[in-house]
């Protein structure tokens, strides 16, 4: 039988190793148990100043943090008060380093926390342990804090037993690497089961959208009908979803080829180029041609960008392509060779020229013109290859023109929107 005072010292022990209700980061209380929540520190580059503060969870204010074991990066130090890692990382490598934080109370927790340092010039096509892929690789596409990049790839080393070309992201701060063009079994990956392109993640991090002709990526629902279709992978949760369908609420598929998606900041608004003429179902169809649209991921409608200031949504009258939409969805560049997209001002001459469509004002604009402001289209040369900032104020574009400024052709121009 245990004596009375090694139960009370059990007890004590017990107590003490459950710790007291303490508060958080900012003082207050919280039931929350003691513990580092930093696994992954974010990520730093050669040569550049590097900050990244350690977080916890539990525990009451101030902390002190110690250095135990592993290693921090070769340059970087730790500020013991503060938590905070900071410094000019100068050797490339992943390092993982042990700490101790203790409360203001003398509740103790500890965790590992992996650093990755990159070279300035890093490759991202690379399996989770550092090995080049074995195929192929194309159409990069980077998170707005530039820690995930979406790309197309024929790999086959990248996860086990997933071939074909697929849709992969590489996390930069982890190493790790996940499939993006796969069907809705958490259970196991089960790839696209045909060729998937032109990834475009959201600046959140959190949404892929890209193009696919496999028939299996909503499984277990029913397959897609054989086509290039868009769909969006929800990385938090798992789900992959179809966006080039009507707006019936059966979730119909465009009935011709869908490409080039550009994904709002947040992944609400999807920007693409379709031929399928059923997509504003069940409003008249669309007269068959290559014309842009906007599905709104929230409310389950896709609306036509390409098309008139009328007010009657006239469709563009020649093809539409290269949309970028800006990061709250407002605003959509588009390279086009329809005439009609300033009616009922007078018609665009003609040649393939660059127009900006403000999805709230329901207008569309003439961003490659001259500096007159007077709707003269750039001569002598295509424009294409338009590019919107965050907030739709600015499109960069390439231009042939010779008339957008002084001595211009063969160049990159920028127009500033009203």
């Amino acid at each position: 039988m245990k004596s009375i005072a090694s139960m009370l010292l059990i007890i004590a022990l017990g107590f003490g190793l459950a710790g007291c209700p303490g508060g958080g980061g900012g003082g207050g209380g919280s039931s929350s148990a003691f513990a580092v929540s930093t696994t992954s520190a974010d990520f730093g580059v050669v040569d550049n100043a590097y900050t990244s503060t350690l977080a916890t969870t539990g525990g009451t204010a101030p902390f002190s943090w110690t250095l135990f074991g592993g290693a921090l990066p070769v340059g970087l130090s730790l500020n013991a008060t503060t938590g905070v890692v900071s410094g000019t990382p100068t050797v490339a490598g992943n390092s993982t380093a042990d700490f101790i934080v203790t409360d203001s109370t003398g509740q103790t927790a500890n965790g590992s926390v992996l650093f990755a340092v990159h070279p300035r010039t890093d490759r991202a096509s690379v399996n989770s342990n550092g090995v080049a892929g074995s195929g192929a690789s194309s159409s990069p596409s980077i998170s707005g804090d530039g820690s995930l990049v979406a790309f197309a790839s024929s790999s086959s080393n990248f996860v086990p037993g997933v071939g074909g070309t697929q849709i992969y992201v590489h996390n930069r701060q982890t190493n790790q690497i996940e499939v993006i063009s796969r069907d809705n079994d958490t259970a196991v990956v089960n790839e696209g089961g045909a060729a998937s392109s032109d990834p475009a993640i959201s600046a959140d991090r959190r949404y892929v959208a890209f193009v696919s002709q496999a028939t299996n990526l909503l499984a277990p629902a029913p397959a897609v009908p054989a086509g290039q279709q868009i769909y969006v992978r929800d990385r938090q949760t798992g789900v992959t979803s179809l966006v080039s369908v009507d707006n019936t609420g059966a979730s119909i598929p465009g009935d011709g080829i869908s490409s080039g998606p550009s994904i709002s900041g947040d992944g609400r608004y999807v920007a693409f180029v379709s031929q399928a003429t059923n997509l504003l179902a069940p409003a008249p169809a669309v007269p068959a041609g290559q014309q842009i649209y906007v599905r709104d991921r929230q409310t389950g409608v896709t609306s036509l960008v390409s098309v008139d200031n009328t007010g009657a949504s006239i469709p563009g009258d020649g093809i539409s392509s290269g949309p970028s939409i800006s990061g709250d969805g407002r605003y959509v560049a588009f390279v086009s060779v329809a005439t009609n997209l300033l009616a009922p001002d007078p018609v665009v001459l003609g040649g393939q020229q660059i127009y900006v469509r403000d999805r709230q004002l329901g207008l569309s604009s003439l961003a490659s013109q001259d500096n007159t402001n007077t709707n003269i289209e750039g001569a002598g040369g295509i424009s294409d290859t338009p590019s919107m900032n965050s907030d739709g104020r600015f499109v960069a574009f390439f231009s042939q023109a010779t008339n957008l400024v002084s001595g211009s052709g063969a160049h990159i121009y920028v127009r500033a929107l009203p």
